[in-house]
């Protein structure tokens, strides 16, 4: 009878890490699903810190929004967008416009659900960018885990990888 019941136990932690709330790790990434309260439908969050210490990279399905976003320890203005340029797997850097966050201190991808596809199932990523009145910042991501990351959140906001 013991035997079972921490058989029973052992089995049903996996359950309790994974609770609403709960972050696990994925690769390189940590993921969190939540339960949104207005719509009982699932919303997931992809965190990535940068290997060089240039930021954090986000993925995530909220209120059925999918979102794809750097978020940094400094200004980068306060005009709408930034200018951002993405390297995938050592391909050709790719210079883009992002729409910067409210606080002037992240980045969102112009086309989030393409930006996902794009490093899905890929290596590694670097991102620059510039903070305000600086020099430009380089942020080194090892993508390890991204496969998983991005089948939650896209499973989540309804959108095939």
């Amino acid at each position: 009878m013991r035997k079972i019941i921490v058989g029973v136990l052992i089995g049903a932690m996996p359950l309790v890490a994974a609770a609403d709330g709960a972050y696990r790790d994925e690769g390189e990434w940590m993921i969190k699903i939540n339960t949104n309260k207005l719509t009982d439908k699932a919303d997931v969050y992809g965190m990535l810190h940068s290997s060089s210490g240039g930021g954090t990279l986000f993925i995530r399905c909220e209120n059925n929004k999918t979102e794809a976003f750097l978020s940094i320890d400094d200004y980068l203005g306060s005009g709408y967008n930034t200018g951002v340029t993405t390297r995938i797997d050592g391909g050709k850097p790719i210079k883009s416009s992002w729409t910067m966050g409210e606080g002037g201190d992240a980045a969102f991808a112009p086309k989030a659900v393409s930006f996902i596809k794009s490093i899905n199932g890929k290596k590694g990523l670097i991102i620059g960018y510039s903070p305000y009145g600086k020099s430009q910042v380089i942020a080194e991501f090892d993508l390890n885990g991204i496969d998983k990351v991005a089948g939650e959140v896209s499973a989540a906001c309804g959108w095939k990888l």
